[in-house]
């Protein structure tokens, strides 16, 4: 066994473990089918624009100009205006008419099960650091069967800064009980998640899925089930 076989592993969560695109084209399409049935928007004009919306604002919550819940607020009124241009003030939705199809939907991507139970057998420690709201994301690892692999859970809603910020992974290690830039750190995003961990000094693993493959510090592996064969290496 490797001198790194035993290290920690920190994932990030939407888009490595869950796969977030899915669950939310899945839930945004049987909402705007239950809250719009007239709309004459197409499926896919309504999962683009969703993902615009939620492009522009979830950032606005990572940087901290507006609370989480005020960014859920400002895209579902936005979305319904897509929908419908003469809906009414009073005739909007609320976040929890898709939050409960978005929750229903959560899937874990077919290769996350078996990564992680590999990882565990090896006797690496396992868990996870996620922009978001700590809540909704400790849902997320319960729903995904993960509870028992992953030791804790750290959400940028509890630090003084998001990913890509150096800061944030710095106090998500403290908070980990990790040794600072012990362990490696696998995610999806180029820029949030590989350059902010190398640029506080932590190994990034990134998990290209898409095969973009170009520039980047760390690893590059295409599957999760990759990891631990590149830790062994």
């Amino acid at each position: 066994m490797s001198e790194n076989s035993a290290s920690p592993v920190v994932f990030d969560l939407d888009g490595t473990l869950l796969d977030h695109a899915r669950s939310s084209r899945t839930a945004v399409l049987v909402w705007a089918r239950k809250t719009h049935p007239r709309s004459e928007r197409t499926a896919e004009d309504v999962v683009v624009e969703w993902k615009r919306l939620e492009d522009e604002h979830f950032p606005l919550f990572t940087e901290r100009v507006i609370t989480f819940e005020e960014q859920r607020a400002r895209r579902i009124r936005s979305m319904d205006a897509f929908m419908d241009p003469c809906i009414g003030a009073e005739e909007h939705s609320t976040f929890d008419d898709y939050l409960q199809q978005y929750e229903a939907a959560w899937t874990a991507y077919s290769d996350v099960t078996s990564a992680l139970e590999a990882l565990s057998r090896r006797g690496h420690p396992l868990y996870v650091f996620t922009n978001g709201q700590r809540g909704q994301q400790e849902r997320k690892i319960q729903a995904l069967g993960l509870s028992h692999l992953v030791r804790d859970l750290v959400a940028s809603s509890e630090l003084s800064a998001s990913k890509p910020s150096p800061r944030a992974f710095e106090e998500a290690w403290e908070r980990l009980g990790l040794r600072p830039t012990s362990g490696h750190y696998v995610g999806d995003d180029l820029t949030v998640d590989v350059l902010g961990a190398n640029a506080a000094g932590i190994k990034p693993i990134w998990l290209d899925r898409e095969h973009r493959a170009g520039d980047h510090p760390g690893r590059r592996v295409t599957s999760l089930l990759e990891v631990e064969q590149l830790l062994d290496g």
